[in-house]
C-alpha cells in the first residue's frame, strides 16, 4: 500500500534525526524558514489564503499581533494538475503551542524532502522510480547551481550522502537520497509545522484561550 511505502521512506530519516542538534524556533523564524522552502518542488501559502480562514489576531502586551500558519505543499508541481491519482499526505507538527518538538520535526522533514528532490533532479527521480536507476542519485553530468546547493546542504546539515562532490556530478547516490526525492516528487504532501500559531507564538497549550483537544465545534 502507498502509505506503507511512505512510512518506510520516512523511517530512513531516523538516523538523520539522531545526528541533528535541534534548536527551538520562534514563530517568526519558523514562518521564514518554511517560506524559504518555496521552489521547484514546494509551494508555500499561509493558511488564511489557502483555506480562506481568518488571520489570528490578539494583543501581545500593549502591541497588536497576528499570525497565520504557513503550509508547504511538496510535490512535482509541473505535473500536479494532470496527475489525478497522486496520493496526498498531511504532516502536522502540533495543535498545542507548547508542543515544541513536533513543529521542528515537521519542518526538517519538509526541508529534507525538498532538498533531496532538488539535488537528484526530476529526470533522475523518474528514472529511479522506473527501476532503470534505482541506485542513481546525482548524475555524472555537471549539476546546476540549485542542485549543487541542495546536495551540499544535505551533506553538511543532514549528513546524507549524495554520491558526489558539491557542484560536480558524482557516482551513484545513496538509497536514502533517492527515496526522499521520490517521496517529494511522487506524493502531494502538505506540511503544517504549527497549526496553532497563536499558541506556538506564546508557547502555550491553548489557541486563543481554547484547548483545541477539548473543544467541540458545533456549526
Amino acid at each position: 500500500m502507498l502509505w506503507v511505502a511512505y512510512t518506510m521512506g520516512l523511517l530512513l530519516l531516523v538516523p538523520v534525526a539522531l545526528s541533528l542538534n535541534f534548536k527551538d524556533m520562534t514563530f517568526a523564524e519558523m514562518r521564514e524558514a518554511t517560506t524559504e522552502l518555496q521552489g521547484s518542488f514546494a509551494e508555500v501559502t499561509e493558511a488564511s489564503k489557502l483555506l480562506h480562514v481568518p488571520v489570528v489576531s490578539w494583543t501581545d502586551g500593549s502591541k497588536p499581533a497576528e499570525c497565520s500558519p504557513p503550509i508547504a505543499r511538496i510535490t512535482n508541481l509541473q505535473t500536479l494538475h494532470t496527475d489525478e491519482e497522486r496520493p496526498q499526505v498531511l504532516i502536522s507538527g502540533e495543535i498545542h503551542g507548547n508542543e515544541r518538538v513536533g513543529p521542528l520535526a515537521a519542518f526538517y522533514t519538509a526541508h529534507m524532502l525538498t532538498l533531496a528532490a532538488e539535488c537528484v533532479g526530476i529526470s533522475r527521480i523518474y528514472q529511479a522510480g522506473s527501476g532503470a536507476g534505482r541506485g542513481a542519485g546525482t548524475s555524472s553530468v555537471a549539476m546546476t547551481e540549485t542542485q549543487a546547493k541542495a546536495c551540499g546542504l544535505l551533506e553538511t546539515v543532514y549528513s546524507i550522502s549524495t554520491g558526489g562532490t558539491q557542484g560536480q556530478g558524482g557516482s551513484e547516490g545513496s538509497e536514502q537520497l533517492v527515496w526522499l526525492a521520490m517521496l517529494a516528487a511522487k506524493r502531494d504532501t502538505f506540511v503544517l509545522p504549527a497549526a496553532n500559531c497563536h499558541g506556538y507564538w506564546r508557547s502555550s497549550r491553548e489557541d486563543v484561550n481554547v484547548d483545541t483537544n477539548r473543544y467541540v465545534y458545533v456549526p
